[in-house]
């Protein structure tokens, strides 16, 4: 259970990353709402090995920068508290939360993703990560709509490796709040 606790953690501090915590929440099936652009976009992304090897450059570009440059994750802290475009979807405001840091777009794009490319694969991968660690910990039986089949097949097969660089996001991302309170 302390990995799925982890888990959702990485979840979580991803997400705060984009502004998107509501989008990741709903599906569909479980709103009774036609879906929106963003949950389509979501839904149809791909997840491949290719893909996933340039997300974890820009991962680990991402969480690098994060590292080392304190004020980076106070201007993100501040940006977050900040409310967001109403007419901007979600994925949009994601992109635009990224694009405010020119050295982590910069990071992203030197990986060859977009900063599109990464926010909604930063989502993908959250949500399908998390059901998949709800389905090994035989917590729900099979996946529901707002996940491709074919996206919690390739998270499902790479696993360790999805874990890892979430993990990586984890260490620059998720202590946010808690490093500034030591300083």
């Amino acid at each position: 259970m302390g990995h799925f606790t982890k888990l959702v953690s990485v979840a979580a501090a991803t997400l705060l990353l984009f502004s998107t915590v509501g989008l990741a929440q709903t599906s569909p099936s479980q709103s009774g709402q036609p879906e929106t652009p963003d949950g389509k976009e979501i839904r149809t992304f791909r997840l491949t090995k290719t893909k996933l090897d340039k997300y974890e450059v820009a991962a680990n570009g991402v969480a690098k920068l994060l590292h080392d440059h304190p004020e980076l994750k106070k201007s993100m802290n501040m940006q977050l508290a900040a409310p967001g475009g109403k007419n901007n979807s979600q994925i949009d405001q994601g992109v635009i939360n990224l694009e405010m840091h020119p050295e982590l777009a910069n990071a992203v794009k030197e990986s060859g993703l977009s900063s599109r490319e990464y926010v909604v694969m930063s989502i993908t991968l959250v949500n399908t990560m998390m059901l998949v660690a709800l389905k090994r910990g035989k917590m729900i039986t099979e996946y529901p709509a707002s996940i491709s089949p074919q996206n919690a097949g390739f998270v499902e097969r790479n696993y360790d490796r999805v874990s890892a660089i979430m993990a990586s996001l984890m260490g620059s991302t998720g202590e946010i709040p808690d490093s500034d309170q030591n300083n």
